[in-house]
Formats: structure tokens, C-alpha cells, sequence
């Protein structure tokens, strides 16, 4: 699978575009799983999962035990228990522990979120699955539409992304706060220009 390019077949639709996104912009969750599968080319296709037989049929009838005395050639492959493990770290991936928000502050968006009824709404859409065209989608959330497969959810919390989606109660209170800091930070940078001089 080194340097030639293959195509990994998924029913889960959103992969696709979320693998033609660069890392950063990827969903925490899987940035792991991306870096891992760098060394190969792939092109993920989306394929309902009715028409993928073989990966079907495994997933129904599995090992029901493996004997370890058989010794498998070490081919650099992307073995199961590789995958098992990578999937236990995916869980364990904590969105919130980059955040560079006070406790009390956290509190509140989760509190704010909860009460936010198209973050409620947008939610049960994440979930239950987004759908195929954007005119089915409700007027409610339909703002979110062009970055759908970058939208997650931990402890209470909406995350674009790495970043936090603030509920609607929030957000003029926060502009206004972003604004007064952008002001501080000129004051602040015009002070050092008046006292301190280094050649560029």
C-alpha cells in the first residue's frame, strides 16, 4: 500500500470530506487516526454498506477465537489490534483539556447550551444524521450546514472543530469582551513602541 494510491471504501458519508480537509481542521477525534494513515495514499469513497459485501460479511461472522501459537508474518499492515487501540485513545481524547477557559466560564456555556434550542436541535441532528440536501435542513441550524462534518459534542459542550461554538445568549457578551481585549493589547503594543526601540 506504500506509495500507491488506494481507495478505502466507508458508509459513514461524512468521512469523505473530512479526509479532503486539512488535520487541523479535522474533528479532534480523528486527527490521530489521519496522522497515522499519512504513510499511505488513500481516497476515501463513500459506499452504501449493503453493497460492501466482504467488510459485511467479517463484521457479522468473526473469529470466535484465534490460536497464538500460529505465527503471522509481520507485514506493515494496519492490524486489528492496532486499530482497537487507536479507537480506545480516540475515546479517551479530552476537547476540552486545550480550552483556555476558567472553570466558571465553562460552566456557563454548558448551562447556556443547554438551554439554546437550536444547539439542542443541532445536536439531535448530529446524531441522528445530517441530511442529504441542505433545503431539508431546518432553518435552525441551517448555518451550520457547510462545516457539518466538523461538529462534535463533549461534556454538554458544541465544538466546530477545536474550537467551542457559543450559544447565541453568549456571543454579544462575548464580542464585547473579545473587542475590549483587542483594545488593550493596542495600548499595550503602542507603549512598548514609545519605550522600547529594537532594529529590524
Amino acid at each position: 500500500m506504500f506509495m500507491v494510491e488506494s481507495s478505502v471504501h466507508t458508509d459513514h458519508k461524512p468521512l469523505e470530506t473530512i479526509s479532503k480537509k486539512l488535520l487541523c481542521s479535522t474533528p479532534k477525534t480523528l486527527q490521530r487516526m489521519f496522522l497515522q494513515l499519512q504513510k499511505f495514499t488513500l481516497v476515501v469513497k463513500d459506499k452504501s454498506g449493503k453493497e460492501m459485501y466482504v467488510s459485511d460479511f467479517l463484521s457479522r461472522a468473526p473469529l470466535l477465537c484465534c490460536d497464538s501459537s500460529v505465527e503471522l508474518p509481520n507485514y506493515p499492515i494496519f492490524v486489528v489490534r492496532q486499530q482497537e487501540a487507536l479507537f480506545k485513545e480516540c475515546e479517551n481524547i479530552d476537547l476540552l483539556c486545550d480550552l483556555s477557559v476558567s472553570d466558571r466560564r465553562l460552566e456557563q456555556i454548558k448551562t447556556e447550551t443547554a438551554a439554546d434550542e437550536s444547539l439542542q436541535c443541532l445536536l439531535r441532528v448530529v446524531g441522528d444524521g445530517w441530511p442529504d440536501q441542505k433545503s431539508a435542513t431546518l432553518m435552525s441550524i441551517r448555518e451550520y450546514w457547510p462545516f457539518r462534518d466538523e461538529i462534535t459534542m463533549q461534556d454538554g459542550i458544541v465544538f466546530k472543530a477545536c474550537r467551542v461554538i457559543i450559544p447565541k445568549s453568549m456571543r454579544k457578551k462575548c464580542s464585547t469582551e473579545f473587542i475590549h481585549l483587542i483594545k488593550e493589547l493596542k495600548r499595550v503594543c503602542e507603549k512598548l513602541r514609545r519605550f522600547c526601540f529594537g532594529p529590524t
